[in-house]
């Protein structure tokens, strides 16, 4: 596998993204930014693929890999990747503390420069597939005490970045960020971050058997 320093990210990274207007910020922190890390090797390609239970242990708002991420799309690569369990579970009706949760593990690799073009938090986009109707929401930091942000600084000139690439992964709850009815239902799930839109997956809702 290839390691992340090739890919001439450098420490002015850690300043675009700060700068960023609406950049994905998690309540915790990621460790460092990386490129192209390699595949956990408790688990081959197939059972990731086909093991719903993996999900239930994703630590959400989270930039860790799981087994559940996505695999590495190689050096050449820029944009996002998803993926997620083929099926969710209903919340159970005699438990008031049982909630719908649907995971979703993500990788991202994007130009510094194009990121600064398109300014913004990354978006949850979930389409049911029966209707139609569409669902929206971003993802914010939603930490009860958040740190006082730094002085304005000077617009970024994205021509200086051109050459100059971040990515990371992560791990959310999409219903935790997007507003979806207690039902069952098909849903087509994608993201758009930075000008970039991810892959769509597609996750069942059903009843407990």
């Amino acid at each position: 596998m290839r390691s992340w320093p090739s890919l001439r990210i450098t420490a002015v990274c850690v300043l675009c993204l700060s700068v960023i207007a609406g950049c994905y910020a998690p309540s915790q922190q990621p460790e460092s930014l990386v490129a192209h890390p390699t595949t956990p090797r408790s688990l081959t390609v197939d059972k990731m693929m086909t093991d719903d239970e993996l999900f239930e242990s994703v630590p959400f708002d989270t930039n860790k890999q799981t087994a559940c991420s996505p695999a590495d799309p190689g050096i050449d690569w820029l944009g996002v990747k998803v993926r997620a369990p083929s099926q969710v579970f209903m919340p159970e009706k005699d438990n008031p503390h049982s909630a719908l949760i649907m995971p979703l593990c993500g990788i991202y690799l994007m130009n510094v420069a194009k990121a600064i073009r398109h300014p913004g938090p990354l978006m949850l986009i979930v389409t049911d597939v029966a209707s139609g109707q569409t669902y929206r929401g971003p993802i914010v930091d939603r930490d009860p005490h958040p740190r006082v942000p730094p002085p304005p600084s000077p617009p970024l000139n994205p021509a200086d970045y051109e050459d100059q690439d971040f990515g990371n992964y992560f791990n959310f709850d999409v219903a935790s960020y997007v507003a979806l009815p207690l039902q069952t239902a098909r849903y087509r799930v994608k993201v758009e971050w930075h000008g970039y839109e991810s892959n769509e997956v597609s996750i069942a809702v059903v009843q407990r058997p």
